[in-house]
């Protein structure tokens, strides 16, 4: 049976076997982007990580494992964009982080007190993310209202109607929130206790 694991330290994901050192705590495998996975449904993946020693060479570490997934590439809780969209929120990101760089030197420069320094945390926490939902391919808002996009367009997009996608679509977004909020917080401790 190709779906069973060969050895101890592998696990079963998706149509293929792999090593669990490559399955994080979040079932992704790491190395992989969504939306480079095999969405023709094949069912073996481009390179078995498990295979025997006489198999032909391993790939190299950035090189993707195709595993089957939905035809639109949505994963719940773990990606429900794509390129164009990614794109997007790379441009909010960047307009986030320059607006708080300035925000930051304007307040230097005409010697506003310490405190109105935490400004900065609006501005960074917005940046961060849309960054992090860039890197991650996830869109909160999206996933809040429930849809998809892995089009070249807002045309593309699709409703999530599974209620247990929802949920963990719910989670990843508490999660990127926490962890956008974390950094933007300790970006804006160091602007503040900057000796300018």
């Amino acid at each position: 049976m190709p779906d069973e694991p060969e050895a101890i330290g592998e696990t079963v994901h998706g149509s293929g076997v792999y090593p669990r050192s490559l399955i994080t705590a979040r079932g992704r495998i790491r190395g992989v982007r969504c939306y480079e996975l095999d969405t023709e449904g094949s069912p073996e993946p481009r390179a078995r990580l498990g295979a025997p020693m006489s198999a032909p060479p391993r790939p190299a570490p950035n090189t993707p494992i195709a595993i089957a997934v939905p035809p639109d590439g949505y994963v719940p809780g773990v990606c429900n964009i794509g390129p164009w969209e990614i794109r997007r929120r790379r441009a909010y990101a960047l307009a986030g982080f320059v607006i708080a760089a300035a925000l930051l030197l304007g307040l230097v420069v005409v010697g506003a007190p310490t405190l109105f320094r935490l400004l900065v945390l609006l501005p960074a926490w917005g940046g961060m993310f849309s960054w992090l939902q860039a890197r991650r391919r996830f869109c909160a808002a999206f996933a809040m209202a429930g849809i998809s996009n892995f089009a070249d367009g807002d045309e593309g997009r699709q409703a999530v109607a599974d209620p247990e996608a929802r949920k963990a679509d719910a989670r990843a977004v508490m999660r990127l929130t926490r962890d956008s909020f974390l950094v933007a917080v300790a970006v804006t401790a160091v602007a503040v206790l900057l000796p300018v």
